[in-house]
């Protein structure tokens, strides 16, 4: 049996700096925020999940820091690393930071699959650099 989800085609955003990074999150989330329910930000680990929780509060008020205590899975934008969002779905995911040198000592491929299979609607993917190579070079820029 199969089943069709709705979306665009994922997007990978390539940038040279943190502050372009962080652009392009705020820009990623107040895209779809508006659109769906939940909107998760998924992060290789708890400190990047903190940093990204920090940069959204400045811009956005229905934002939730996960980490392993929370039982309940709240709407709006959610901030967590991706080892807690295992069998957990969202609306839209964006991927945060899919660098080669954020990723690089990880199961690239594990982390990445994880991340791209939580979005029902909509996948964003930011680096911050050149991509990882567990991502197929044909994707589009």
């Amino acid at each position: 049996m199969s089943f069709t989800r709705h979306g665009q085609r994922p997007a990978l955003l390539v940038r040279s700096s943190v502050n372009a990074v962080e652009q392009a999150l705020q820009d990623s989330v107040e895209k779809y925020y508006e659109q769906y329910e939940t909107v998760a930000v998924l992060t290789k680990n708890q400190e990047q999940a903190q940093q990204a929780y920090r940069q959204l509060r400045r811009q956005f008020s229905n934002v939730h820091l996960l980490d392993m205590n929370d039982t309940e899975l709240p709407s709006g934008i959610l901030v967590l690393p991706v080892y807690l969002a295992k069998g957990l779905e969202f609306d839209s995911v964006i991927a945060y930071d899919v660098s080669q040198a954020n990723l690089k000592g990880t199961d690239e491929i594990g982390m990445l699959y994880t991340m791209a299979t939580r979005a029902m609607h909509d996948l964003t993917m930011i680096s911050n650099g050149q991509v990882s190579a567990a991502i197929n070079e044909k994707a589009s820029r």
